[in-house]
């Protein structure tokens, strides 16, 4: 009887330790329902008995510090970084969910149990999961990568009379996003890393057009072009030869096709020279003083040939193979107008001065003729006027002779010699006008005819003379002379007229200051300003 018993023992134990098994696993697992099956890591940490929603948040953060890992691209001598979530790659928090709760759990119930058994002494990692946003990549990728890359070179035509060729297309070389995509998804398999480096080979970028399609745009353009055509244009007509239109034939883009196109530049330029007797360029506007009353003299407009569709017009005709070609001449509108002259207020005389000089000497011929060159210049408000850049350097073919002039703190002589006697009449008379001076500079040696510390010289292209008219209104600059003197008068509307006040001495040499005083019409109130000269104490003056 005890035999028996312990025969029936033996063979119920194994039993009783699978089913006792069984449930335990049915107990575990219904007790770890919803959770991270254990002995689970994510990306090297220990996932194992974390709730869906603990594990969510997990794999959040993750996905927020891996969005800024930084990314290294090489290619060739191309190299780009940028991070992670720039360049569209970011962890795809759903789809790693999703795996690692899947993981040690089975549609065999069979199996479980035994999974269940290994889950104790078989530790299972998960990988994490990423997506790649391609058009954010190739976005990144362009941007940062296409000033770097070698861009292709597009087909083209160029033309002679003779005919219009070919420009054959060249390759470029760059980055390709697909190719980065594809190195950055091997790299990924790798799972999270501090950073990421890859490198992708030079990828060819191909021009966007072939030589084919230029050479037929080549081809088309030679065939319209063959023959006479006549010009005809506001009752004048020409016949010219059609090929003269072929170095104006240009390639462009429309809709994404390339078309052929006539340059406007070339047609415009050829049209001109073919009809130079309609050409009536515009004259400027001028200012005129009569009888000390300011006279605004407008600006005519001009005509020119021809209007700015021209080259779409010839165009037009040649690919319908019509032999006449009707074009427009075109009014250019004169630069200034009333409006413009009225606006400036310049209508009364705001400052004014004259210096004495002895009458026939060559000197006299100089002043006259810097004089005549800048009579009728105006200044607009806010702009810096400079004698130098105005005239230019003065020479015999522009009216000057040689004159007395000093350089160095000598007296010499030189062409244009004396122009500096109108520059120190300018400066006066913009002195009590009350305008500010960019550059200037006195004499090294004083001279008596002019006033003491007040006054200014010029030579070219070094020593200038610069006016800052610093008045809302503009400033009409308009010098006369006599045989034996200059007067420089500025017409405007009286803004800030000035009057010395001061000077730290009136004869000797070395440093000298002169002080303005300058009121302001509008409000009356007043401010002071210098003016400054040096005189060699080792020269003497004449």
């Amino acid at each position: 009887m005890s035999r028996r018993i312990s025969i029936l023992l033996l063979v119920l134990t194994p039993l009783a330790l699978i089913l006792l098994a069984v449930g335990a696993w049915a107990v575990d697992q219904s007790a770890h329902s919803g959770q991270v099956v254990r002995n689970v890591t994510l990306a090297g940490e220990p996932v194992g008995g974390l709730s869906e929603d603990d594990l969510t948040a997990t794999v959040g953060d993750l996905a927020d510090e891996f969005a800024d890992t930084e990314v290294t691209v090489t290619s060739g001598d191309i190299e780009i970084s940028s991070s992670a979530s720039a360049l569209g790659v970011s962890v795809d928090t759903d789809g790693t969910v999703e795996t690692t709760m899947d993981v040690g759990r089975s549609d065999s119930a069979i199996q479980s149990p035994v999974n269940w058994m290994k889950s104790f002494f078989d530790p299972r990692s998960v990988e994490v999961q990423f997506d790649v946003d391609e058009d954010a990549l190739a976005e990144t990728v362009e941007a940062l990568a296409g000033a770097q890359a070698q861009p292709p070179v597009e087909p083209a035509i160029v033309g002679t009379t003779e005919a219009v060729d070919l420009i054959a297309g060249e390759p470029g070389s760059g980055l390709d996003a697909d190719d980065v995509a594809d190195a950055l998804a091997a790299a990924l398999d790798q799972g999270i890393q501090e950073s990421i480096a890859v490198e992708v080979p030079l990828a060819e970028i191909a021009p966007e057009f072939s030589d084919d399609e230029a050479q037929a745009l080549a081809d088309e353009a030679n065939a319209m072009t063959e023959g006479l055509v006549t010009l005809a244009v506001d009752g004048v007509s020409k016949e010219v030869d059609a090929a003269s239109f072929r170095p104006a034939f240009v390639s462009e883009v429309q809709d994404g096709e390339m078309t052929l196109a006539l340059n406007d530049e070339a047609v415009s330029n050829f049209l001109a020279l073919a009809f130079p007797e309609l050409a009536q360029n515009p004259t400027e506007a001028t200012f005129n003083v009569v009888a000390d009353q300011v006279v605004y003299q407008p600006g005519a407009d001009g005509v020119v040939c021809c209007t700015e569709d021209s080259s779409q017009r010839v165009l037009t005709a040649l690919e319908a193979g019509e032999t006449t070609i009707q074009l427009q001449t075109k009014v250019v509108a004169a630069a200034e107008n009333a409006a413009w002259a009225e606006s400036l207020g310049i209508k009364e005389k705001v400052g004014e001065f004259t210096t004495n000089y002895a009458a026939g000497e060559s000197r006299v011929t100089n002043i006259h003729r810097i004089a005549d060159i800048t009579r009728g210049v105006v200044i607009e408000p806010g702009e810096t006027w400079s004698v130098n850049d105005y005239v230019g350097p003065r020479t015999v073919e522009g009216g000057f002779v040689e004159g007395g002039a000093i350089y160095n703190g000598e007296f010499t002589t030189d062409i244009g010699g004396g122009v500096s006697q109108y520059a120190t009449t300018l400066f006066n008379a913009a002195f009590f006008a009350g305008l500010d001076y960019g550059e200037y500079m006195s004499h090294s040696i004083y001279i008596s005819r002019y006033p003491y510390g007040r006054e200014a010289t010029i030579s070219y292209p070094g020593v200038d003379l610069e006016l800052v008219n610093n008045t809302p209104y503009g400033i009409l600059v308009w010098p006369t002379y006599t045989d034996s003197s200059i007067t420089v008068t500025l017409y405007s509307t009286l803004y800030s007229p000035g009057q010395q006040t001061w000077q730290s001495q009136s004869s000797g040499c070395g440093n000298v200051t002169t002080q303005r005083t300058r009121t302001f019409v509008q409000d009356g109130h007043t401010e002071v300003d210098e003016v400054h000269a040096w005189y060699d104490c080792n020269a003497d003056g004449g």
